[in-house]
């Protein structure tokens, strides 16, 4: 390239006058030739680890596993009506005796344990299903299905409550049912139970 810009003119004419031809020519000939535009290979993805890493196989599968779950979790995909299941839906009937507007918490009632409960407050803010031991007592279910859990809860009012134990039962809205565990808590709320999230996901 320095050639053809005219560097080393000595050089070049000594080039000319040897070989006898002229000095355009000798600069063309130091012309880089033009590739193929076409690559030999292409290279997508680096596959694979360094040498000296020091993670373990495993860590790396884990790692692997974690960023697929991610990666299906965050994906969106088109929900076709021949494919939903079954809808809980509501009409003007849940609206009795509601004052429109209003922003009233979510209260529904639910068949619980073969009983139907009212005054079930739906809660997403709760990680927990939770179950004052007034209800359970009413709910005539044996204490030796109380599971017992070292797990605290955190009240309304901050303040951490021992639970008395854990149990499973079943939860029937509209045609769906599902088993639900339910953390039992010495409590008095101003609901006879609380639906967290967990159960708001998976009907």
């Amino acid at each position: 390239m320095l050639i053809v810009k005219g560097e080393f003119a000595s050089y070049v004419q000594g080039l000319a006058q040897e070989h006898n031809r002229p000095i355009e020519q000798i600069k063309r000939n130091q012309r880089p030739n033009k590739h193929n535009s076409q690559p030999v290979r292409i290279i997508n993805v680096i596959h694979g680890r360094p040498e000296q890493t020091t993670e373990s196989e495993e860590l790396l599968r884990t790692r692997l596993r974690q960023a697929q779950l991610k990666r299906r979790i965050g994906s969106v995909h088109a929900l076709h009506q021949q494919n939903a299941s079954t809808s809980i839906k509501f009409d003007k009937t849940d609206l009795l005796r509601v004052q429109i507007p209003h922003e009233d918490p979510l209260v529904v009632s639910l068949t619980i344990a073969e009983c139907l409960v009212r005054r079930v407050l739906i809660d997403p803010g709760s990680s927990n299903n939770v179950l004052p031991r007034v209800t359970f007592d009413r709910l005539e279910i044996e204490p030796e299905k109380l599971k017992p859990t070292g797990n605290l809860l955190l009240g309304f009012d901050g303040k951490r409550v021992e639970p008395i134990g854990i149990v499973e039962l079943t939860v029937q809205a509209a045609e769906r049912v599902l088993t639900e565990s339910f953390v039992v808590v010495e409590i008095h709320p101003s609901y006879n139970l609380l639906m967290g999230r967990g159960w708001i996901h998976r009907i």
